[in-house]
This record gives C-alpha cells, sequence and structure tokens, in this order.
C-alpha cells in the first residue's frame, strides 16, 4: 500500500475553528456557512407560505415530506407504513413502503448539504479531468467523436442520452482513480476487535480509510498504476476491479448519495464543452505532473487548470 496516514481525531475543533476564523477573514467579517443557512430557511419559508413558489425540485420533495414539529411525534412514529395507528400523527401516506418523515432540521441539514457537498468536489472533479484531456489529446478527440454519434443519433443531451457515452463514463473514473477530490472519504466503524498484526483495531473505533492510497497501489490496478488508462473501466475490464479499489464516493449502502448527479453533471458538462471546443495547453498549463493543494481530507489542483479553448 502507497503511503502512511496518521488521524489526529482530538484536533479536529481546532481545524474546524481555525478554518472558520480564516473564512471569516475572506469574507471580510461574514460567516459564509451562516449566510448559507440563513438564506436556505429563507427560501424554506417562502415555499412552505407561497404555493405559487413551489418548484419540481429536491427542496420541494424535502419540504412536502416533512414534520411540522417533531416535538409533537414520538420517535417510533418517524417510521411509517400503512397500518400504523399513529399514521394521524403524520403527514398521510398511503404507500406500504418505509417512509423516514424528515424534520424541518432535517430539510435545512440536507438542503446545505447537498450545496457544499455538491460543488466543489464535481468542479474540482472537472478541473483535473481537463488538465488529463489537455495533456492527452487522443482521449479528448474519442469523446468529442462519441459525443458527435450520439447528437447525431439522439439530437441533445440530456440525462438519458449522456448514459450513453461509454467512453465519457471510462475517462470521469480514471480521473476520479488518479485524482479523487475528496482522497480520505471513507471512513467506518469497526465492528468487532480485528488484529492486524503490528495494527491492532478495537470495536467502536473510527477508522479513516485514505482513498488516494487505495487509487495508487500498484498490487490492485496493477504496475501501470500511474499512467492515464481509460480502459481500465471499459465494461470487458470493469468487472476484474477488486468491489472495494475504487473509493471516490465511497462503497456500500452508506455511499455518496449524490454519485448519480455529480456523474450526470459532469457528463453533461464535459460533453457540451468538448462538442464544441478543443481543449489545448497555454503558457500558464502545468506539466503533466499536476502540483496538489492538499488538505485534511481534500484536494485540489495547487494552481488552478489553465487550457486555451479553440472552437471546433
Amino acid at each position: 500500500m502507497k503511503g502512511n496516514i496518521a488521524s489526529f481525531r482530538s484536533l479536529n475543533a481546532l481545524w474546524n475553528w481555525l478554518n472558520k476564523i480564516r473564512l471569516i477573514f475572506i469574507n471580510k467579517g461574514t460567516n459564509p456557512f451562516k449566510e448559507l443557512v440563513q438564506s436556505v430557511k429563507f427560501v424554506i419559508s417562502m415555499r412552505r407560505n407561497n404555493k405559487e413558489a413551489r418548484r419540481p425540485d429536491l427542496l420541494q420533495s424535502m419540504i412536502d415530506s416533512e414534520i411540522d414539529d417533531l416535538s409533537k411525534v414520538m420517535p417510533d412514529n418517524l417510521t411509517a407504513k400503512e397500518g400504523d395507528t399513529n399514521e394521524d400523527e403524520l403527514k398521510g401516506s398511503t404507500s406500504s413502503k418505509l417512509i423516514r418523515r424528515m424534520t424541518d432540521t432535517d430539510v435545512l441539514d440536507n438542503s446545505v448539504l447537498f450545496f457544499l457537498a455538491g460543488y466543489e468536489t464535481t468542479s474540482t472533479a472537472l478541473a483535473f479531468t481537463t488538465h488529463l484531456l489537455i495533456h492527452y489529446p487522443d482521449a479528448q478527440e474519442k469523446i468529442r467523436q462519441e459525443v458527435k454519434q450520439l447528437l447525431e443519433a439522439e439530437g441533445e443531451l440530456n440525462y438519458y442520452s449522456v448514459n450513453k457515452l461509454q467512453y465519457l463514463d471510462q475517462v470521469l473514473h480514471e480521473s476520479l482513480r488518479m485524482y479523487p477530490p475528496i482522497y480520505l472519504f471513507v471512513g467506518r466503524e469497526c465492528g468487532e476487535d480485528i488484529d492486524l498484526g503490528k495494527i491492532k483495531l478495537k470495536k467502536g473505533m473510527s477508522v479513516q480509510v485514505p482513498a488516494w492510497s487505495l487509487h495508487t497501489d500498484p498490487e490492485l490496478w496493477g504496475p501501470d498504476v500511474n499512467e492515464f488508462k481509460p480502459e481500465r473501466f471499459s465494461p470487458e475490464n470493469k468487472s476484474k476491479i477488486h468491489p472495494m479499489a475504487f473509493q471516490a464516493f465511497g462503497q456500500g449502502p452508506r455511499n455518496c448519495v449524490g454519485m448519480r448527479f455529480a456523474f450526470m453533471e459532469a457528463k453533461l458538462a464535459l460533453a457540451r464543452l468538448l462538442s464544441k471546443y478543443e481543449l489545448k495547453p497555454c503558457s500558464k498549463t502545468d506539466k503533466r505532473d499536476l502540483q496538489l493543494r492538499i488538505t485534511l481530507i481534500s484536494m485540489s489542483p495547487k494552481l488552478g487548470i489553465w487550457t486555451k479553448a479553440v472552437p471546433v
């Protein structure tokens, strides 16, 4: 396994406090997180009090499924199914499936989470992919031709059509393997005592798995692990990959809930961009060995990504 990582969880509070001070300084005295929370609260209130403000989106779905006041509902009633005697305490549902109702706090917390988790990580992933496509023009051209054929057949790029872009999907997976924006993504609680020789894990211990180390392990990916090879994720090769080797979104039942949305967003952006422009290096473009900015859990291009977009 490449590299070693030490985790000092007792210092998390200090890092969070220092980061909060940094953000307030950058924002000229305003706490950006509090500002975002207040903005989301305003939108939720507007949606709830004005029927004309309804929108067919995720926020509206959460508002429609929430409980007005958690203090009036017993914890056992937060899970409802058809036939429960306490259904009147919840907003009615005819579904026979188990439903987890959302409180007002749930709606607010999840709305803010989608903003924070879904914006920077996707933009960083697009930046890394752009860097690779600049230095691998053959892969860029292959995507362009794939998009061209799709447009000729389907007429437009949308949620359904972009999922047919097989090679673009492979490029994005390989980009996320080489440069996962969240390189320390996987956090799990140890279910039992485990002895790994020099390392002993106790039941209940929190374990952080460095995704980047898994993604750059020659034992998992082969001796060409540092090479850009989208073919690793082709239909015929994908089944050969260890099921836990790719951790850009985590794995298992608690993997990233926004994975499909992130892929759709990235595919649409790249497909539209490459259908109209060719990305070429410019005087400020990093060399193939990209300089990285690494924080506690994330990484991004240290100097940004510079490119020249030439109309095709």
